[in-house]
């Protein structure tokens, strides 16, 4: 099980690069009178792939008995999704503060290029344009890395159609105690580059990405021994 658990948690993944993709169609149950995707089918789709994302993200925290509850949920419908039309759903952490993570939802479809389809003057470059996040929110977003998904090039030449924007507003619980995302994240090893950590000498810019041989230092500092069977650890201590 820790094995398991070990190969299956995302050492060293960037929060703001990190994405879950989900791929599905429109199903004919899912659609109203018009025949295509009803408002109220979008946040069942949702919730399937926030749950995949909580378990690729934080296993150790579902292992304990962890929760997610979900409070506001913010929709920008741009484009319907017609009846059996294939789309990706791509999530992705916009932010996060002391108690909440916002988390981006983008309903996508692939589109055929033509000839007469202008490139998308909105998103240059390597960077789509940021979204706005509601007051309070502690931690800036860099851009949408969902749409980078694609390949910028699509996204750019607007080879991507986009049919919603979802922001989820995400808080993580075990029993009545709320568990801060910085925290979380810390013992599910996401972590930043190496190099961009404020104090990082220069000689830090030629390191790898953290991984499984090459863990951020608060793995081999404080974690190891909370987690690990080996070393006195246990879920009980990482509960507690």
């Amino acid at each position: 099980m820790e094995k398991w658990l070990e190969g299956i948690m995302p050492v060293g993944a960037h929060p703001f690069e990190f994405q879950t993709l989900y791929k599905t169609s429109v199903t004919l149950d899912e659609s109203n009178f018009n025949i295509h995707m009803s408002n109220s089918s979008y946040p069942k789709v949702l919730d399937c792939t926030q749950m995949k994302a909580a378990m690729e993200l934080f296993p150790q925290f579902l292992c304990v008995g962890g929760i997610l509850p979900l409070s506001p949920m913010h929709f920008y419908f741009v484009k319907e999704l017609l009846a059996f039309t294939r789309y990706k759903l791509h999530l992705s952490i916009g932010a996060w503060d002391e108690k909440w993570m916002y988390v981006v939802g983008c309903f996508m479809t692939k589109s055929k290029p033509s000839l007469k389809t202008k490139p998308l003057t909105l998103l240059t470059g390597t960077t789509p344009q940021a979204l706005t996040f509601p007051a309070g929110t502690s931690t800036a977003m860099t851009g949408t890395p969902s749409l980078s998904a694609f390949g910028n090039m699509d996204v750019v030449n607007r080879h991507v159609t986009l049919h919603m924007i979802c922001i989820s507003c995400i808080c993580f619980k075990l029993g009545r105690i709320t568990i801060p995302p910085a925290v979380l994240m810390a013992t599910n090893r996401i972590s930043i580059h190496p190099w961009e950590l404020t104090d990082a000498p220069p000689s830090v810019s030629e390191q790898p990405k953290y991984s499984l041989s090459n863990p951020p230092p608060m793995w081999m500092l404080n974690l190891q021994t909370m987690i690990l069977k080996s070393l006195g650890g246990s879920l009980k201590h990482l509960r507690e």
